[in-house]
């Protein structure tokens, strides 16, 4: 259906807004700027939490809308408060960490919109779980808590998403076979990671809930991404459209084909199917 005009657009972070040295270009940054104050909506669909993203939405003024923990946490960031929120049931948490209590593997918990490392700080080691180059969005947006997993036993917290960062791709290999048959979303996502979230939940579904919030027909939404825990959200899009990064899964779902997150592909797919965003249409 690439002939309509799509009016939200849902776009991932890493990967597709974020170039490889994790920034917005500003030519992006232009981008959904006009497509802002062109009157379009533009929504973020990210594994991230609302922490993890004050530092990139600075200045991102058009960005209102954050479909967030893959799905699990659908935030107003304009108003700053919470339009659907589904957690972990707690029995699936206790088996998570009762599994991984015996594994090297990191610990991240969401809960509440905020990011939860469970650790010391200056004792995480992010070469050997294969996340180097994710250590400023951990130190920027998370606070670390070595007793988070005592106090998600205890029922003290809840968790929207629970990521995974193991250093041995065996021990990540075993817990996937663990997980099969429990009330869990699974993606597998950068490095030996596991992202998981209630059942149910992906970024396909809080694009749906999002639009019913909103009142927009789905079929006028407009998707852009490029990784394993986007394929749903491509599914659910009027039009999915891949990164020229994208892993084959994705390229497969997709009506169309952008440039790569370090030629400014996210924002070259705003300016082709939101027309009224291209620089000579915003005056």
């Amino acid at each position: 259906m690439a002939n309509q005009e799509y009016v939200l657009a849902a776009l991932d972070m890493d990967g597709t807004l974020l170039n490889s040295r994790r920034e917005i270009s500003d030519y992006t940054r232009r981008a959904l700027s006009r497509a802002g104050a062109a009157g379009y909506q533009i929504a973020l669909a990210t594994g991230r939490c609302v922490s993890e993203l004050v530092k990139p939405l600075q200045g991102l003024d058009a960005v209102r809308y954050l479909i967030s923990e893959n799905g699990a946490r659908i935030y107003d960031y304009w108003d700053k408060r919470t339009l659907q929120c589904t957690e972990i049931a707690p029995e699936e948490v206790r088996f998570i960490l009762e599994q991984t209590r015996r594994m090297d593997v990191i610990l991240q918990v969401f809960t509440s919109g905020q990011s939860v490392i469970g650790g010391e700080k200056d004792k995480i080691d992010y070469e050997r779980h294969r996340v180097a180059f994710f250590r400023s969005v951990f130190e920027e947006g998370s606070i670390f808590e070595p007793d988070i997993a005592d106090r998600l036993l205890r029922g003290e917290e809840t968790a929207g998403k629970i990521n995974l960062y193991f250093a041995d791709a065996d021990q990540r290999a075993e817990m996937l076979g663990l997980l099969e048959g429990h009330a869990l979303a699974v993606a597998e996502s950068i490095g030996l990671s596991l992202e998981l979230s209630p059942a149910g939940v992906d970024k396909g579904r809080g694009l749906r809930a999002l639009c019913r919030a909103l009142n927009v027909d789905i079929a006028r939404t407009l998707a852009v991404a490029d990784g394993g825990n986007d394929l749903e959200l491509m599914r659910a899009a009027g039009l999915a459209v891949a990164m020229g990064n994208a892993i084959p899964a994705v390229r497969a779902l997709a009506g169309d084909v952008t440039d790569d997150c370090d030629h400014d592909g996210a924002a070259h797919a705003i300016e082709k199917y939101m027309p009224r965003a291209r620089i000579a249409d915003v005056g």
